[in-house]
């Protein structure tokens, strides 16, 4: 299955305006940006969401509460000066953009355990939309003015198979196809007919399959270990090739496997090592532009900071 858009653990970030207990100076200004003010409420929220984030690592000394002021004033202070870049350049998120982002955050929750959370943390939906917003608008502008203009090649790709060919090895992989439904009788009526010769393993999967893969005949592919469900794992790596496995319950439904061919662990070729290469040099070169591109914005931005207002927040 595929990971939703946004971790669990966005959500700290996301929530940040939600602390208990803090009080409120709408009219306390802690920094401008560009002219823009930034509150002491706003600083608190974040500083207090950071901390609740740090819970359980022991008492914090004087020192280290003021490296942690720092810090978030600087996190807030870059923020505010990329949305401000993202509105200049016309970049915004459409509030469709945002239901699915907030759909997709919540489908890592079970049950009413996201509301809950909300709840816990007195953060309104609005709040909680608006700081989404925030994260997705900032997203784009890198994407489109960043990200959009990095480029691997393939004397980069071939240089780094070369300096490191030692290190990339293929895992054990296997070959597989299944079959999924709803009951264990149904699953034995095919097997024994694709047993008699009576359906093949791939017309079986096409008429009965309850999985998306049903339409390619059940196949899903080369995968290695971890890729897959724990029982996919364990009855195809222990299956021979060609065999057709028992019924196998799961909390999917009822599965029938075949594996069409494995592949040992072993050193990879430059054509298997590509797609990962490319990934890890696109990576390593995204990070290095984007902090480019912020250290550029911070040096255009007018900041201005009231030290004193920002050592009384707690």
């Amino acid at each position: 299955m595929r990971r939703p858009f946004f971790p669990p653990a966005l959500l700290v970030t996301l929530v940040c305006g939600c602390a208990r207990g803090i009080p409120r100076a709408p009219d306390a200004v802690v920094a401008r940006v560009n002219g823009e003010a930034i509150t002491v409420s706003q600083f608190q929220k974040d500083l207090a969401q950071s901390r609740r984030g740090s819970e359980g690592l022991g008492p914090r000394s004087e020192e280290e509460l003021q490296v942690d002021r720092k810090a978030e004033l600087k996190r807030l202070i870059d923020r505010t000066e990329l949305l401000q870049v993202a509105h200049r350049d016309g970049i915004s998120v459409t509030d469709g953009d945002v239901d699915r982002a907030l759909l997709a955050m919540k489908s890592d929750y079970p049950g009413t355990s996201f509301d809950e959370l909300l709840a816990d943390e007195e953060i309104s939906p609005a709040e909680l939309r608006g700081r989404l917003r925030d994260q997705l608008t900032i997203r784009k502008l890198f994407g489109q003015n960043v990200f959009s203009r990095i480029a691997v090649t393939e004397p980069e790709i071939e240089a780094y198979y070369a300096a490191h060919s030692g290190e990339l090895v293929r895992p054990e992989q296997v070959h597989a196809e299944q079959i999924v439904v709803k009951t264990e009788e149904e699953a034995q009526a095919i097997r024994a007919a694709i047993v008699a010769g009576k359906l093949s393993f791939g017309d079986a999967a096409r008429r009965h399959s309850l999985s998306p893969d049903a339409r390619s005949g059940g196949d899903l592919g080369w995968f290695g270990h971890g890729a897959m469900p724990p029982i996919f794992e364990q009855i195809c790596f222990a299956l021979p090739v060609g065999t057709l496995s028992d019924v196998v319950p799961s909390t999917y439904g009822f599965h029938l496997f075949r594996v069409l061919d494995r592949k040992p662990a072993g050193p990879m070729t430059l054509a298997e090592a590509k797609d990962p290469i490319e990934a890890e040099l696109r990576q390593e070169k995204n990070t290095k532009a984007e902090a480019a591109f912020l250290a550029d914005v911070e040096s255009k931005a007018r900041v201005t900071v009231d030290e004193a207002a920002a050592a009384r927040v707690r």
